[in-house]
């Protein structure tokens, strides 16, 4: 019994350690975009091409991350079975990834719409 609620305070003890209950940090979708440091109403020409270039290279990004998830689920296609004692499946592991990859990817039109807007509103900005 000793042995047992040594071995549960070293589990808690790791747990607040790394910080396990906190879950994942929030996501900042801005963490890469340098916003100009004034009203976005007003931006120059040059600042709408510098935020469209930023967008592009976010979608540069989400291609890698996509090929990435496509690339782990084509490995699933030859599996029968993955963790079943824990309850994954291939299965589960296939819908994961498709999922990610579908989100990826509407992610990425939206990043390439914000540039191709940019890159409008810099036009406009040098008539």
């Amino acid at each position: 019994m000793k042995k047992l609620i040594i071995f549960l305070f070293l589990i808690l003890g790791m747990a607040i350690q790394t910080n396990a209950w906190a879950g994942p940090p929030p996501h900042d979708y801005t963490q890469n975009i340098r916003y100009p440091e004034k009203d976005f109403s007003n931006l120059t020409a040059e600042e709408h091409l510098a935020l469209a270039d930023q967008f592009e290279q976010k979608v540069a990004a989400q291609d890698k991350e996509i090929a990435f998830h496509e690339a782990m689920m084509q490995k699933y296609e030859y599996k029968t079975d993955f963790h079943p004692k824990r309850g994954l499946t291939v299965q589960k592991m296939k819908t994961h990834c498709d999922a990610i990859i579908r989100s990826l990817k509407k992610i990425k039109e939206n990043y390439k719409e914000m540039a191709k807007l940019h890159r409008e509103m810099a036009k406009e900005a040098n008539d």
